[in-house]
């Protein structure tokens, strides 16, 4: 045994001179097939000692070295021959290790090694200071620990190639054993990761990893076809040969992905993706940029973001990013889905303001924003959001940690420059234009300033600033409604014009439009015109019901009307506070007019009054407090003495006499019934046509259609109101004018309760008065037949002369006043 020991120790002196020898370029072709145990090789490099091999066994075949349980140490710069240990059968720490265990291995070996390599098999090359070999291997450095099958390594240029099936550990600047030899903190951190190739190239300060690369810090996975890690240079006169001393730029290319890693049972909203073609990320500087060649780099994230660009270069300190140019973002928040793009976009999530620049549009499924620039406010969601941990993430990945901030949502909007609204309803689609406008998603609110514009089916609204409060819907609750909206100070809705010309406008100094109460208010100095007629109120109040079937809706320009989908029409219209009606036949006054209408139905194609609304006719008009009738003045043709007065369109004035329609009627109430074709006026009624004039509690005209009317209804349909200010589709317009009766005549009329007739001849002279319980004018006969009580009965004063009879018969034609009847003369 002994001498067998003493042959070994002489075969292994014997390589190690041969070895030296082969190094300085002496021949050793005389050495094949010489085999030793316990190999100890060194691999020097212009005389420096680089590279120590131990090997269990090593034979010497075709001028290369070949050993077995290989452990090659890279040595330090001038290290001490006597300080390397003896490295056969080296047990080297898994590739999981934790920190403590790193920090131990390399504690007994950094004063003279800076990686060491362990495969079971390789072929030394002395004369190119190489080594290869085709088995496992192994290799641990102070910053980076890898496995792999088959490698390469050139120790003259420093490169080591790893040939398939590469799993590596690469260590942060915070976790190098070299700083923490006495102190181990509690977090180790470190990047893990796989690829098929890996080539270190320390001369270069390069790690190139190929193929199906697949990188991790724990928080986030990196996945590509191609990954570059730039490595920190060395310290002046460092002796690490390596020199691998923490990641200072990361270049990923080809079907590049960063997702967030997520915890067993995380909701999916906390998912975070990016996508792109090539990934640059400089450490330093923390910023991080995403490009792609055919598609744009983009980033989805599980909460229903999508944000992609021509690039995104994102800041990791500031946490901010930027879209440099065309920026296209998918919102879906509460299962409703936005879309927003622009030519620049900046988000910083710190603050929670994204401004987005140049070419905005704004679009869901019902409606389209466009504006010149946007700044969106973001608030933190607190159900969602996680509180950060203490410190600073030194993982280069973590750059793409918070590319979104999953727990931030959208707040509010402010948009300016050129703000136009498109919204798709029922109705077709409306705009609506403005300065500026904000859309607080946290109240509810949408409000637009400046000079507003509003358009919808053909007509306009134009305010100063105009405001639409929205709410959650009771069936889906993900979806807001439009329940009012509120335009001030200044109103003015322009109607589109009809087949003469005309269109209607409406102005008020306020607008409200409330939709769950079905009403719509115009408040200060109303005026609504159409040609040559005008509505004038303090206040128009519009009120709404769901309407019939098939019918359209009533709508107001840029704004819906109805809550949930129901359709609306028109109710009723009430102006109060000095409610004037001006047109080119009548002046109807009073401090309140109410219109009441009603569908038109099937079988009134053909619908007299003062209303007429396609869908829609007018029942009644109400009138309360100090009401005014009045004619426009009308030249009369000259009445000669004793001749009869043509009348064609017999009015409630031809019962005095003389005029062919009356001037002025007043009284406290009118209530007109579109369908009975009835007027009546109540308390107080007073009526005058300049020359006549009749007092009495109250009065009742009833129409009929007139002879001319009759013959053209079945050409055309009969129609003098105007159309609706808002000017909707004819069949359910909102009136805005009084028209009376036109293709209407008076049939008969009856005063009654303390009628007065104060009679004046054709030249104005008084011509006495009639006093009578009950006035009923014929105008079939042209005839006033005034009656009384048997207590009370009819009086004539004319000439200081009382008559008295049981009724006296009013002939109009010739102005004759017959008695009839027990009379009396006082």
């Amino acid at each position: 045994m002994k001498k067998n020991a003493v042959f070994n120790q002489l075969a292994v002196l014997l390589c190690m001179i041969s070895c030296t020898a082969i190094l300085h370029g002496e021949s050793m072709t005389d050495l094949n097939g010489v085999a030793v145990s316990n190999a100890k090789i060194p691999f020097y490099n212009r005389n420096v000692l680089q590279s120590m091999i131990f090997a269990d066994k090593a034979e010497y075949r075709a001028q290369l070295l070949y050993g077995y349980n290989v452990v090659i140490d890279m040595l330090r710069k001038n290290v001490d021959p006597d300080r390397i240990s003896n490295d056969w059968k080296l047990q080297l720490y898994p590739l999981n290790a934790d920190l403590k265990t790193v920090v131990s291995f390399w504690k007994k070996r950094l004063n003279f090694c800076e990686a060491v390599i362990s495969s079971p098999e390789g072929a030394l090359d002395q004369r190119a200071r190489s080594a290869a070999g085709d088995k496992e291997i192994q290799m641990r450095s102070p910053m980076m620990d890898l496995n792999g099958i088959g490698f390469a390594a050139d120790f003259k240029n420093r490169q080591i190639k790893v040939n398939s099936d590469v799993h590596f550990v690469l260590r942060t600047p915070q976790s190098d054993p070299r700083k923490l030899l006495k102190n181990i903190p509690e977090k180790y951190e470190f990047l893990t990761g796989h690829s098929d190739l890996l080539h270190l190239d320390s001369a270069r300060n390069r790690i190139l990893l190929l193929g199906k690369v697949e990188v991790n810090d724990g928080k986030m996975k990196l996945l590509c076809d191609r990954l570059t890690l730039v490595t920190g240079a060395k310290e002046k006169n460092s002796s690490d040969r390596l020199g691998i001393s923490g990641i200072t730029e990361i270049y990923a290319d080809g079907n590049v992905k960063v997702e967030k890693i997520l915890p067993p049972n995380a909701p999916r909203s906390d998912a975070r993706e990016l996508h792109g073609d090539h990934l640059v990320y400089n450490v330093a500087a923390e910023e991080l940029r995403v490009t792609g060649d055919k598609k744009h780099p983009s980033i989805v994230s599980g909460n229903g973001l999508t944000l992609r660009g021509r690039e995104l270069v994102f800041f990791r300190s500031k946490r901010q990013l930027i879209v440099p140019a065309d920026c296209w973002m998918r919102i879906e928040q509460d299962g409703v889905k936005r879309f927003l793009r622009s030519d620049y976009g900046n988000f910083n999530f710190t603050t929670g303001i994204c401004d987005f620049l140049g070419n905005v549009r704004g679009s869901s499924q019902e409606n389209e924003l466009v504006c010149r620039k946007m700044r969106v406010f973001l608030k933190r969601n607190e159900k969602k959001h996680a509180p950060q941990t203490a410190g600073k993430d030194a993982s280069p990945l973590s750059a793409a940690g918070d590319l979104d901030s999953g727990s931030m949502e959208f707040d509010r909007a402010l948009c300016r420059g050129n703000v136009f609204l498109f919204r798709k309803d029922r109705n077709g689609i409306s705009t609506l234009n403005s300065d500026d406008a904000e859309l607080n998603y946290s109240t509810d609110k949408a409000v637009f300033s400046g000079h507003v514009k509003s358009k919808s089916g053909g007509s306009t609204l134009e305010t100063a600033r105009l405001q639409m409060n929205l709410r959650k819907t009771a069936a889906d609750p993900r979806k807001r409604e439009l329940i009012s909206a509120e335009a001030a100070p200044g109103v003015k809705i322009t109607g589109s014009a009809d087949a003469k010309g005309e269109y209607s406008v409406l102005t008020a100094r306020q607008g409200f439009f409330d939709y769950l109460k079905d009403r719509i208010d115009f408040t200060g100095d109303v005026v609504s015109k159409r040609g040559k007629s005008a509505l004038t109120s303090d206040r128009l109040e519009l009120f709404l019901a769901p309407s019939a079937q098939g019918a359209k809706d009533v709508s107001i320009p840029g704004v819906s009307s109805g809550a949930a989908g129901t359709k609306r029409t028109l109710k009723n219209v009430i102006a109060t506070g000095n409610a004037v009606m001006n047109d080119d036949k009548n002046r109807p006054q009073s401090d309140r007019i109410e219109y009441i209408f009603v569908p038109a139905g099937a079988d009134k194609k053909e619908m007299p009054g003062l209303f007429q609304s396609g869908s829609l006719r007018l029942a009644k008009v109400i009138c309360d407090g100090n009401v005014v009738l009045n004619n426009r003045v009308v030249a009369e043709p000259a009445v000669t003495a004793g001749e009869p007065v043509a009348a064609k369109a017999p009015g409630a004035g031809v019962m005095l006499g003389h005029t062919a329609g009356f001037k002025e009627i007043r009284s406290r109430h009118l209530v007109s019934d579109m369908n009975k074709l009835t007027t009546v006026f109540s308390q107080d009624v007073k009526l005058s046509d300049g020359t006549s004039k009749m007092d009495c509690e109250k009065l009742e005209l009833f129409a009929k259609r007139s002879a001319a009317a009759q013959t053209t209804s079945a050409q055309a349909k009969i129609s003098d109101i105007d159309d609706d200010p808002f000017d909707l589709p004819a069949e359910n317009s909102v009136p805005s004018t009084i028209a009376i009766g036109n293709g209407l005549e008076l049939d008969r009329a009856i005063a009654s309760d303390n009628v007065v007739l104060d009679r004046r001849d054709p030249s104005g002279k008084a011509d006495g008065k009639v006093y009578c319980s009950k006035a009923l004018f014929e105008s079939s006969e042209m005839t006033v037949v005034c009656t009384g009580t048997p207590e009370e009965r009819p009086k004539a004063v004319s000439s200081g002369k009382t008559h008295e009879a049981d009724k006296f018969v009013i002939h109009l034609k010739d102005e004759r006043i017959e008695s009839i009847g027990e009379g009396s003369v006082k």
